[in-house]
């Protein structure tokens, strides 16, 4: 005979049906787990299969880009004590990058154009930051023309050395005479800003990045650099300099072929392009010189050439304004920065 208690438990059994609640604590974790794993073997077989996943992502890919290495530097205000004249006055020296773009969208001018600024440009094409040799040889002309042979000459008034060396170099062009007249003519007391925009040159032609044994060393891109704005400092300690980066650009394998600059060690240093670029930021952090990065910071690169390249080095109307604006921001906003 079945106890009475055990046929309540049968009835109310049948009553609860197939989902009583005890089955129901059971159930629901082994459904889950089921359902995981089910989960994770159909993403195995699309993943072995090559399936992509699709990414609807912006129609301006500049939001893509890594993160800029801007750095702004501030300036002893005892430096500029008195020097509050109302006016801007700037100047530009550099490579082909300043020396690019029609009378409306240079670099300096569309500075000149947004801030009121009285703007002179200066560039050297083909020029570099570093020397081949640590004094000036005059077996290598070139080297007259570099940033801290130009900075001697600013510092001391003289610029007999340009004009000496101007027709004697390879990278001579008829515009370096009217250059060298401005820059006898610029009074750099007056001066508040130098904008130094050399661009891929050092890269290109392989010169060292650092000399790890000597910081200073004009035959380094960034020694050079730095001497070269010590050296102005000594005669104009009230200048502020921003070091604008130089852009992506293709190496010129010399048989046709193109190599992208981010992946293309060159030189002494075995550096990509990336590489100059991260050590004239370590340099201007470490002496106190804001860096606009035009390298990381624009959304110019291997993929996008076409559009901001006129060639495959030089940029064009559209990576220039890109340039300008960062540089524009840096004079109305960022020069006083603390």
């Amino acid at each position: 005979m079945r106890h009475p208690i055990e046929e309540d438990y049968e009835n109310e059994t049948e009553r609860a049906g197939f989902f009583s609640g005890q089955r129901l604590l059971i159930l629901i974790p082994l459904a889950a787990i089921i359902a995981v794993i089910i989960f994770c073997v159909v993403k195995v077989i699309i993943w072995d299969k090559g399936t992509r996943f699709h990414f609807d992502g912006p129609e301006n890919d500049s939001s893509l880009q890594s993160e800029a290495m801007d750095y702004y530097a501030s300036m002893n205000s005892e430096l500029l004590a008195g020097r509050d004249d109302k006016e801007t006055q700037i100047l530009f020296l550099g490579d082909d990058i300043l020396s690019y773009g029609s009378g409306e969208t240079s670099i300096p001018t569309l500075t000149e154009a947004a801030t009121g600024a009285t703007v002179y440009n200066c560039p050297f094409p083909g020029s570099c930051y570093a020397s081949s040799y640590e004094s000036f040889n005059d077996e290598y002309c070139n080297d007259a023309f570099s940033f801290v042979r130009i900075a001697y000459c600013i510092k001391s008034g003289d610029f007999t050395l340009l004009e000496a060396y101007k027709t004697e170099a390879d990278i001579y062009d008829p515009s370096f005479d009217s250059t060298i007249t401005q820059l006898q003519m610029i009074d750099f007391n007056q001066i508040d800003i130098i904008f130094l925009a050399y661009g891929t040159h050092d890269y290109l032609n392989g010169l060292q990045t650092t000399d790890g044994a000597n910081e200073k060393a004009a035959t380094a891109m960034t020694g050079a650099l730095y001497t070269g704005i010590d050296v102005i400092h000594e005669a104009y300690p009230h200048i502020r300099f921003a070091v604008i980066s130089p852009t992506f650009c293709f190496y010129d394998e010399g048989n046709g072929t193109l190599s992208p600059g981010d992946v293309r060690r060159v030189g002494v240093s075995d550096e990509n392009l990336g590489g100059y670029v991260v050590a004239l930021r370590a340099m201007c952090e470490m002496i106190g010189t804001s860096f606009l990065d035009m390298y990381f910071g624009i959304p110019l690169n291997a993929d996008t050439a076409q559009e901001y390249l006129l060639d495959n080095l030089h940029v064009n109307d559209n990576a220039r304004r890109l340039i300008a604006d960062k540089v524009i921001d840096y004079v109305e906003h960022r020069q006083f920065v603390q």
